[in-house]
């Protein structure tokens, strides 16, 4: 491939590259990145068009001003946030500067704005697609950089950009060896990189929109159609092991409900201290039987966080949580972003032991809205006027269970009371009708009982073995108050076969591997933390340690079962590095040269140091032909060898040409002749 085409190729693809990661920061459009990629691969027969008249001259003139004011009225009338604007001003600058290549300095300006790009939507995603963006970028940038260095550094007559000698197979295959070694110790710089805290990647996201399954405040006729997106919010792993049946992720309870919606009488929020090591006890553990739940939180509008009940200990989380009287555990304010932290639930619920809730309490969760005799008169048939609270409580959730029907695709009845209409009319809707139900009917038996919304079990992914819990798990149920039992969880909602009846997911296994990817992704790259750091290097001291003393025991071993072994291996070991040393000692003259630094061209390097003194650098732009004839001009007839000496340089360097020892040693000789001094 010619060079100039392979050097045009390479840049293409780099500005691609940086047209993808604008892309996943959400801040540029499926539909305008399809347009811009267009637009850069037609850059690619930009110059016969230019040529052409085509864009005209006077319309490429104007377009950095128009870029210019487009930023500023994005900043000022559209964008989220500065850097928002900037990934769009990067795309416009991007798309102009491929289109107007010309000089050098144009392909360097390219190259440039490419990684700009990149390093824009490093601050605006957490997506795991980002990695092989990046991946790419190292690659296409060790490739644009070499070539963009050989053309500087080309002289006029070498007619490189349509040599084919240049741009090889082995060019490419060399550079993505570099590319890679450069690869694995960014990699062993991110692992040993100190770090003061959390993930230093965990920053709020820019896709541009936070999700939520539930409402801290349920209206009746709301909840189900919020309930069938698969996006997944949650993703819990269990370090000691899946516990088993079905499990809920409380959110938050509510207690008020006036005939349409429920809300929280008490809005009192009680602030949570975080100890320094980062946890967060919560309530006395009342058992210990403490399930341990490391999850991954999408970034949610809701500043809510979720565990399996009951929680009793937070990790992982910034300072500043508090508690609601329901129980709700709560962030403190600021803008939604992705987290990962540690919940310790206790499964024994809160008030084990106690006959009866305080007056105040009990009032509220027994208060109930203006009902027809005919909610009570249900209740009463059901549940049985002498039945205990728990055996009242277990009818009154088998009959909900039994003889209503699960459904999301409901209306707002017309004219009609909405309980009236769920209890004797349609007798089918979903989890807030049910859960509504229950609580109403518990409270009209005089048993204390509260709504809560949350999330019900979830997907489990086999790869990562953890739980996925999607938007379409948002669920609502209820919490019935027993003498002696406490707070116990009841869900009268028989979702559980409609869940059963749905289609499976598009993508089935493939689709759960790359949810297990994203995941890895976010624990051991996005939320790579000190704690982590400290673990590997635990492990990693821990292993070395077995290991020594694992080859140690074999020593002894063989020690004992042979005494004549110990001299020989120490033999064979010192033959082995002796003949090790033998080697590399030989290959030293042709490998170690190039690879440790040495110049390939001693003569050309003592001649620059020689000029240097005598007042002549050569700058970086300035190729050595345009050098060579700098200092000639003005240093005059004394400095006529450095021709002599750069087309030596330029056959050793760019041509492959093995000089053999007597000419270097002319040319070495021929270099001490430039004066030291600055001419007079």
């Amino acid at each position: 491939m010619p060079f100039d085409s392979a050097l045009r190729m390479v840049l293409l693809l780099l500005a691609e590259n940086g047209l993808v990661a604008l892309w996943l920061t959400g801040a540029v459009p499926l539909p305008l990145a399809a347009a811009a990629a267009l637009l850069l691969v037609l850059g690619w027969w930009a110059e016969p068009l230019r040529a052409s008249g085509v864009p005209p001259a006077r319309f490429l003139a104007v377009i950095p001003m128009l870029l210019a004011a487009g930023a500023v009225l994005d900043f000022l009338l559209v964008a989220e946030a500065i850097l928002t604007a900037v990934t769009r001003l990067l795309l416009g600058l991007t798309l102009y500067t491929a289109w107007t290549l010309q000089t050098a300095k144009d392909r360097w300006r390219l190259a440039l704005l490419s990684m700009m790009a990149l390093v824009a939507a490093t601050g605006l995603t957490t997506r795991p697609a980002y990695l092989a963006v990046f991946a790419a970028a190292g690659l296409l940038l060790v490739w644009a950089l070499a070539l963009l260095h050989l053309e500087g550094e080309a002289s006029p007559g070498d007619a490189l950009r349509a040599r084919r000698d240049v741009a090889t197979a082995g060019f490419f295959l060399g550079t993505a060896l570099l590319a890679l070694a450069a690869f694995a110790f960014t990699a062993l710089f991110f692992i040993l990189l100190p770090r003061l805290g959390g993930g230093g990647l965990a920053f709020p996201r820019g896709e541009g929109g936070s999700v939520t399954g539930f409402t801290e405040r349920v209206t009746l006729g709301t909840f189900g159609r919020l309930s069938q997106d698969g996006t997944v919010v949650l993703r819990v792993t269990f370090p000691e092991g899946r516990p088993a049946g079905r499990l809920y992720w409380r959110g938050l309870a509510l207690d008020t409900f006036n005939g349409e919606a429920w809300d929280q009488s008490d809005g009192r929020r009680f602030p949570l201290l975080t100890r320094p090591d980062g946890f967060t006890p919560v309530s006395r553990p009342r058992s210990t039987r403490v399930l341990r739940q490391e999850i991954f939180r999408e970034a949610l509008e809701s500043r809510i966080l979720f565990g399996a009940p009951w929680p009793v200990g937070l990790a992982g989380l910034p300072p500043g949580l508090t508690r609601d009287v329901g129980g709700a555990l709560y962030l403190p304010p600021g803008p939604a972003a992705p987290l990962q932290y540690v919940a310790l639930s206790d499964p024994v619920p809160p008030g084990q032991g106690l006959a009866d809730l305080p007056a105040p309490e009990r009032r509220r969760y027994l208060t109930l809205p203006p009902l027809s005799r005919t909610i009570h008169a249900l209740a009463r048939e059901v549940a049985g006027d002498d039945a205990p609270a728990a055996e009242a409580a277990a009818r009154l959730q088998a009959y909900l269970s039994s003889q209503f029907t699960y459904s999301v695709d409901l209306d707002r009845p017309a004219g009609r009371d909405i309980l009236e209409d769920f209890f004797f009319g349609r007798r089918e809707g979903y989890c807030e009708f049910f859960a509504t139900a229950l609580t109403i009917l518990l409270r009209s038996r005089g048993i204390p009982a509260r709504l809560v919304v949350g999330y019900v079990d979830g997907a489990w992914n086999e790869y990562g073995e953890y739980l996925a819990v999607r938007q379409l798990d948002a669920h609502a149920w209820v919490e019935a108050f027993l003498p002696g039992e406490g707070w116990r969880t009841l869900d009268p909602s028989p979702r559980a076969a409609f869940d059963a009846a749905q289609p499976a997911p598009r993508l089935g296994a493939a689709g759960r591997y790359l949810d297990f990817l994203w995941l890895r992704w976010n624990r051991y790259v996005v939320g790579f933390s000190a704690a982590d750091q400290f673990g590997l290097a635990l492990r990693v001291r821990g292993d070395s340690l077995a290991w020594r003393e694992q080859v140690g025991r074999r020593w002894e071993r063989l020690r004992a079962q042979s005494p004549a072994a110990r001299p020989a291996l120490l033999l064979a070991l010192a033959a082995g590095v002796a003949t090790a040393g033998l080697l590399l000692w030989r290959t030293r003259p042709r490998s170690w040269a190039g690879r440790f630094g040495a110049p390939p061209v001693p003569f050309y390097t003592l001649a620059l140091r020689r000029l240097r003194r005598a007042g002549f650098l050569r700058l970086p732009a300035t190729t050595p032909a345009e050098f060579a004839e700098q200092v000639v001009q003005q240093g005059g007839e004394a400095f006529v060898p450095l021709r002599e000496l750069t087309t030596a340089y330029y056959a050793a360097r760019f041509g492959g040409v093995r000089l053999p020892p007597e000419v270097v040693t002319r040319l070495l000789d021929l270099a001490r002749t430039l004066p030291r001094r600055p001419s007079r």
